[in-house]
């Protein structure tokens, strides 16, 4: 589907409990013809219309409906009255805003002759001369009660298609043979009017550019233009709340429709699906989501018919949405049309959707426990995980916390997740008892349920109530700590390292549900992020591919605020991939990384090599700190170095068979 563009388009601020506000309007741009002004636009009720064209009437409604311009009186337009400067001023400004142009503030002065004109009608102006639609009949000049010519409308309303973001027809000539005394830029934008079906001329060869503007041809210009333009006789707008959800959860759906002017449309049959377009631009249903008790659309699927739901005396459709377990992303498409019409996207051009998120099940909630120095502030968090222990990403859910001290409960708060899936609150602790000397520990205890059904009540299991603590002591905690350990310091290249990350507090205690995330730089660079399980430890694994030298380090997020031990604060670790050495000539020396007396080798560094050496009795010979030695004396003193050493071993020469006789040579000192 091509991109929605709105007519008089809001941005909207969204509340906590309000996840995302999703808005759409008409869909300009797609292949589908929008109507600016359709034929059942309610009737603006003047009582001079008598006489005029249908399409003159229907302008008149159009300009009504849209706000832009109202009759003399409450039951007169005076289509025949002429239209001042002043006036089209307060028009077009009006109408700019539902061809989505960013309208300036209007609050500079552009002109001398307006400031005996209404606040209003001043702002208006300097705004046209903001957005560049006029710049007065003479300098600082605006001329607010001369009459509008048919020539000045030309320019103003094809100045304002192109700030729209439209572009222009070429200009060329339309027939017109009375327009060549004006300049040439006044011609081009009359034929361009023309073109664009905004201005038909007065006669097939005449378009009478001195003649003043009357309102019945104020009324076509503006209507039609509004055509052109792609503007939206209605504004709809879809609103998920939330809009990212548990698939056990509802998700409440809010449709409004509104005129141009905010007005709430009432009683307007609307039509509401969940699913996808297929090819043809028609509305294929999503099995797995209702609406209400039926299935995922109102009344005759796809269809505008009696039975759909009508919007209320706000202009409000409210709907629940419910999902089966399957973890995906629904679009929700709301629409208005004719009745018995069916959706196809080249046709409906009043259609707007909203995206809703389904995440998987809450299966847990976790609340790590911590240590603080008496009488500081500390922020308790937490977060609802599923059944694989992964972060339940779903802002809105309620959860209701509770901290008791002694039999005392010191706090009870209902909160809500964020958009990360966590909850938080922060207090202040007791103040150290005996500043004097050491005092034992004050626990708090922390406990938290999943407020599914929103009663304040802790359901037990069904709403995963967890206990947790806080622990406030003398001193400040000892740094938390996480110490990174690996399977291997070497590994062949192809196999599998696997690093460690124990993640412990000032007691040596394992912290549990810590975030850890690896980092890998060197030869195989990557990473990962994993939680620490009920020992503290969480584990990476990684496939080292390339010969070298990885650099591994890690950071950790204890509660979910944010990295609690830095990369700085990790001893980090390196990891050496090597290769099967080939043979190699004459004396080289190596580092000594990692020995496996069992299985006769020895992973070596140097030259820019990284290699595995394998050595045998039949024919290899050994000297250690420049002594002859047999194999296993070689093996004692090549597996008693701590690893990685700095020891040198020489190789003089190197055989890769076991047929071929190498020379090692091992000093340690």
């Amino acid at each position: 589907m091509s991109a929605h563009r709105s007519a008089r388009s809001r941005t909207v601020a969204v509340g906590a409990a309000l996840a995302v506000l999703v808005t759409l309007f008409p869909a300009v741009g797609s292949a589908a013809v929008v109507e600016a002004c359709p034929t059942n636009l309610p009737s603006s009720g003047y009582g001079d219309l008598g006489g005029l064209t249908a399409e003159t009437v229907d302008a008149i409604d159009c300009i009504t409906h849209y706000g832009l311009a109202q009759g003399v009186s409450s039951t007169s337009f005076d289509p025949f009255g002429g239209v001042s400067r002043w006036q089209i001023a307060l028009f077009l400004v009006r109408m700019a805003d539902d061809l989505g142009i960013s309208v300036p503030t209007g609050t500079t002065s552009q002109f001398d002759d307006i400031s005996a004109y209404p606040l209003d009608v001043q702002k208006a102006i300097n705004q046209l001369a903001q957005i560049g639609i006029t710049s007065g009949v003479a300098t600082r000049r605006f001329d607010p009660a001369g009459d509008v010519s048919r020539w000045q409308m030309a320019l103003f309303l094809t100045r304002m298609h192109s700030k729209a973001g439209f572009s222009l027809p070429t200009g060329s000539g339309q027939g017109f043979t009375d327009i060549a005394s004006y300049p040439a830029a006044t011609q081009v934008a009359i034929n361009q009017l023309a073109q664009l079906g905004i201005a038909k001329g007065t006669s097939s060869s005449t378009y009478n550019p001195a003649g003043k503007v009357l309102r019945l041809q104020m009324a076509l210009f503006l209507s039609r233009h509004l055509q052109a333009g792609g503007a939206s006789s209605y504004q709809i707008t879809v609103v998920a709340a939330p809009a990212t959800a548990p698939t056990s959860s509802q998700v409440i759906l809010t449709v409004t429709v509104l005129t141009p002017t905010g007005a709430p449309v009432v009683g307007r049959l609307l039509d509401v699906f969940v699913g996808t377009l297929d090819s043809s631009g028609r509305c294929v249903l999503d099995a797995d989501v209702k609406i209400g008790s039926g299935d995922a659309g109102t009344s005759t699927n796809c269809r505008i018919d009696k039975s759909d739901p009508k919007t209320s005396s706000s202009g409000k459709v409210t709907l629940v949405l419910t999902h089966n377990g399957t973890i995906e992303t629904d679009r929700v498409f709301a629409w208005i049309g004719a009745t018995d019409q069916t959706f196809d996207s080249d046709v409906v051009s009043l259609y707007s959707f909203a995206d809703v998120i389904w995440t998987a099940q809450p299966a847990a909630i976790v609340v790590p426990a911590k240590v603080v120095k008496f009488g500081t502030s500390t922020t308790v968090t937490g977060w609802l995980v599923d059944a694989s222990g992964d972060v339940v990403a779903a802002p809105g859910m309620k959860v209701v916390v509770t901290v008791s001290r002694g039999s005392s409960q010191i706090i009870a708060q209902s909160l809500v997740t964020g958009v990360d899936g966590r909850f938080s609150f922060s207090y202040t602790g007791p103040s150290d008892p005996d500043t004097g000397a050491a005092s034992d520990p004050v626990v708090d205890v922390v406990k938290a349920f999943w407020d599914k059904d929103g009663d304040g009540v802790d359901d037990g299991a069904a709403e995963f109530d967890v206990t947790s603590s806080v622990t406030w002591d003398d001193d400040e905690p000892l740094a938390d700590q996480a110490v990174l350990g690996q399977n291997s310091v070497s590994t062949l290249a192809g196999q599998t390292v696997t690093v460690t990350a124990t993640v412990t507090d000032k007691f040596s205690m394992p912290i549990t549900d810590a975030e850890v995330v690896f980092v890998v730089t060197g030869a195989n660079a990557g990473g990962d992020t994993k939680v620490t399980n009920s020992s503290g430890v969480a584990a990476f694994s990684y496939t080292s591919t390339n010969a070298g030298e990885d650099t591994i380090d890690a950071t950790v997020d204890i509660d979910g605020g944010g990295v609690d031990i830095t990369a700085a604060q990790v001893a980090d670790l390196t990891h050496y991939t090597v290769v099967v050495a080939p043979a190699i000539p004459g004396e080289t020396t190596f580092d000594v990384v990692a020995v496996n007396t069992s299985a006769n080798t020895v992973d070596v560094v140097g030259g820019g090599n990284h290699y595995r050496l394998t050595w045998d009795s039949s024919n290899d010979t050994f000297t250690v700190n420049g002594s002859a030695k047999s194999m296993t004396d070689f093996e004692t003193a090549i597996s008693g170095l701590t690893l990685p050493a700095t020891a040198k071993l020489k190789t003089n020469p190197y055989e890769a068979t076991t047929s071929g006789a190498s020379t090692f040579i091992l000093t340690t000192t």
